[in-house]
């Protein structure tokens, strides 16, 4: 089944007008089973392109019917979840580490939920980060005497004193521990005095990163999360100071990852249009219901996203499965499909307070087989 061509154009427009926005990643989905939601995709993408966006990707993110395929009438191929399983879940102590750059190491370890000491070394430059449950908490230089030492930093403004400094170094080195959580747990500086000085030595730490030419990286990982405890409370948990967004934001693109880099084309599927790319659901569409692989899902949309300019995701209806809302509560924005035969409002309203609930923005929905309109009509607010 297509969609007609005029309404094919008049949703591509509505859609450049969210993408305008930087609304790029686009999440469609259904009230229900057989609304046309794989149908409208394929249309919308082949419109897209033919109006002007230079590259779109379609994925199929649906783990219980992933037929997106057929559209295209190409043949099943490896896809979306043989990619999380090849490149995401790699064993990164089983490879090769001079094949990965600093990029790859930082979005691998994010998408597996690592927790441990990322040592990055080139020269005389040693820097080492921090990571928690797959969230950056701190980057900090690892040579003897660093001016941008988290002592330091605090000690120069007369945030801590040098003897506390000293005091503080040495339970480090006896426990082990984050020298911030034993600031915090001596009560020596405030939670808003740490995240300051972190941020501020995170980012000076980045900005020689993003110089290094060729360093290696060595990955220990610890058994157990970190949780610094003061007075019988849990303080400010790392993730919260900030520093994982500060790496994920613009300065990310600068982070070199010629693994990832070279091997995600592998898994695109031509369609037969210029530009226009399938990511198909893969071998085991199942394992997408699995939790671990939601926040490498989220990753890699990510990633996809500063490669193509729209990315249209095609995901099971709300009622299939608990998946469908939080994979849209993780993209820019959600259409829901519904069919004019099949209308019920009810069932439409509760899948928007669903979809809603797990933090996805409804831009509007696309009224699917609408007598005296075509095929569907245009996104409605």
């Amino acid at each position: 089944m297509v969609i007609d061509s005029q309404y094919e154009q008049s949703l591509a427009t509505r859609v450049r007008e969210f993408t305008a926005k930087g609304l790029r990643r686009l999440f469609v989905t259904s009230a229900g089973p057989s609304e046309g939601k794989s149908s409208i995709v394929a249309g919308l993408g082949r419109a897209l392109i033919g109006s002007g966006t230079d590259s779109v990707l379609l994925v199929e993110a649906n783990p219980i019917h992933s037929d997106l395929y057929h559209a295209f009438g190409v043949a099943a191929e490896r896809g979306l979840t043989d990619l999380l399983g090849d490149l995401y879940f790699i064993d990164l102590g089983r490879e090769n580490p001079a094949q990965f750059g600093l990029g790859d190491w930082l979005e691998i370890l994010r998408a597996q939920a690592k927790t441990g000491e990322l040592v990055i070394a080139e020269g005389n430059k040693r820097f080492a980060i921090r990571i928690v449950r797959g969230s950056i908490s701190s980057i900090s230089s690892g040579v003897p005497g660093n001016p941008d030492s988290l002592g330091e930093l605090l000690l120069r403004p007369g945030m801590i004193s040098s003897n506390q400094r000293d005091d503080a170094l040495r339970l480090q080195e006896e426990t082990g521990r984050p020298l911030g959580a034993v600031l915090r747990t001596l009560e020596l500086v405030t939670d808003g005095n740490l995240t300051r000085t972190l941020l501020d030595q995170a980012g000076r730490s980045l900005r020689e990163l993003i110089t290094l030419h060729r360093p290696s990286c060595r990955f220990t990982e610890t058994a157990e999360s970190y949780r610094s405890v003061t007075a019988g409370r849990s303080s400010a948990m790392p993730e919260k100071h900030g520093i994982d967004e500060l790496v994920t934001g613009n300065m990310y693109d600068y982070l070199k990852s010629p693994f990832l880099g070279s091997q995600l084309p592998m898994y695109f599927t031509d369609t037969g249009v210029p530009s226009l790319k399938l990511l198909q659901g893969g071998t085991r569409p199942s394992e997408l219901l699995d939790p671990s692989r939601a926040r490498a899902l989220g990753l890699l949309l990510d990633r996809l996203a500063r490669v193509f300019d729209v990315i249209l995701v095609d995901g099971a209806d709300v009622g299939t499965s608990s998946h469908t809302t939080t994979l849209a509560g993780q993209l820019d924005g959600t259409l829901l499909v519904v069919r004019a035969d099949q209308v019920d409002a009810g069932t439409i309203r509760q899948a928007v307070r669903d979809l809603q609930r797990d933090g996805a923005q409804v831009l509007g929905v696309i009224l699917n087989e609408a007598e005296g309109l075509g095929r569907a009509a245009a996104v409605g607010a």
